[in-house]
């Protein structure tokens, strides 16, 4: 089982803490202040809530003959994908995901246009664990292929 990573929620919190204090610090008129500033860290706090709560809302899991995907927090999507259909992965990382070690894992299927199913925001350890995975499942059927012919 694997949950996306809560780093980037940390970076989005220190930022956001950042910048309603500097901010505030800046802001002269004091009439308006308590109101605005209040509203800003009201939002920003359910945001920020909003988006840990979907992160661990969000689950991948693997088993013997599935990789499944269950992502949302009042609407719920889930993808499963038979193991022996899973032809090709990816892992992207960006700056700022290589910069936290995280990273997204795309699963492809023979037959469809785009990625079948995408882990986003994992920690390196677990797009490691998957990586190995993966190979393991590919070189595996690779090997009962080139034995059947």
């Amino acid at each position: 089982m694997f949950h996306p990573s809560g780093k980037l929620i940390k970076l989005y919190a220190v930022f956001f803490v950042a910048v309603v204090v500097i901010g505030r610090l800046t802001t002269h008129s004091f009439q308006y202040d308590v109101a605005f500033w209040g509203s800003v860290l009201a939002l920003g706090g359910l945001w920020l809530f909003y988006l840990y709560l979907v992160r661990v809302t969000s689950l991948y899991t693997i088993d013997a003959m599935h990789i499944t995907s269950s992502i949302g927090l009042l609407a719920k999507t889930v993808s499963k994908i038979p193991l022996n259909r899973i032809s090709n992965y990816e892992v992207r990382q960006t700056f700022f995901q290589r910069m936290l070690a995280l990273g997204d894992v795309f699963i492809d299927t023979p037959g469809s246009k785009d990625f079948e199913l995408k882990m986003t925001e994992l920690d390196k350890a677990d797009i490691d664990t998957v990586v190995q995975f993966l190979d393991s499942l590919l070189t595996h059927r690779q090997g009962m292929t080139a034995a059947e012919a």
